[in-house]
């Protein structure tokens, strides 16, 4: 499962909303997730990848959000976004 997937699953946000967030469609989303040999596989454009990259606070970013990644590594990435959510908001 990929960085991306993994956060989606985990935050329980459907990849419409997620798309609507980043201002683009849930299918552009469900392409994002995708591993990178799958030929259905796209990569974000710049614009995209820079919200991407606020939306998480820094921890999924262009050169991450396609990578494989384990469940406990999941739980981690979740537990990073949630202590600088709260960085953030102090």
């Amino acid at each position: 499962m990929t960085r991306l997937d993994s956060y989606l699953r985990l935050s329980k946000i459907t990849k419409e909303r997620f798309g609507y967030l980043l201002g683009v469609s849930g299918v552009s989303v469900g392409r994002y997730c995708r591993d990178r040999e799958d030929p259905e596989h796209r990569q974000p454009r710049r614009t995209v990848a820079e919200k991407l990259a606020v939306l998480t606070h820094g921890v999924i970013h262009v050169g991450n959000y396609a990578d494989d990644i384990t469940e406990d590594e999941a739980a981690e990435m979740m537990a990073e976004i949630e202590r600088r959510s709260c960085e953030a908001a102090s």
